[in-house]
């Protein structure tokens, strides 16, 4: 009787490992974007920087392909001006997605590890998934913890109940 039990645990694991480890590759895509919107901000920044020291009557050519076009200096500084705007606005959209992924990755993990827990620790089983291989009582939760979250990471108290309005 353990062993189709185990199986629903070390398969309960898995899904919970997929889960979390799906949600930290989201959130780390997300600031790796984050960072690229940071330095195109910084570089327009700087370019604009440096247009606006020149006088008006400077001739200035931008880029579109293989040509360089003749426009003026307030063409080009609005542009860079709206290219600043643009990267600002789609890093608080990023933000608020890793924000949001992070989170509910996070819920659902927990809700599944409560789930895991008491098909662990139910009174039908007697204890006997409560303990691993040599009898050992209560080693669930670390093995369940050590086995989805990096070893970096702070402990999650698991027999905390998780907070639903979060959202």
């Amino acid at each position: 009787m353990a062993a189709p039990v185990d199986l629903e645990l070390k398969k309960a694991f898995t899904e919970l490992q997929a889960k979390v480890i799906d949600t930290q590759q989201k959130v780390k895509l997300a600031d790796i974007q984050i960072e690229q919107l940071n330095r195109t901000k910084k570089h327009a920044h700087l370019t604009d920087t440096e247009i606006m020291t020149l006088v008006d009557e400077t001739h200035m050519y931008e880029g579109v392909g293989r040509m360089f076009i003749l426009q003026s200096k307030e063409v080009i500084h609005n542009q860079l001006l709206e290219k600043q705007k643009i990267a600002e606005e789609k890093i608080k959209e990023l933000e608020v997605f890793a924000r949001r992924t992070g989170l509910s990755g996070l819920l659902k993990a927990t809700q599944l590890a409560e789930k895991i827990l008491s098909r662990a620790q139910c009174e039908g089983c007697r204890g006997q998934h409560s303990g691993n291989a040599d009898g050992q009582k209560g080693t669930v939760k670390s093995t369940m913890r050590n086995f989805f979250l990096p070893p970096s990471s702070t402990p999650i108290e698991w027999d905390r109940p998780v907070d639903t309005d979060v959202f």
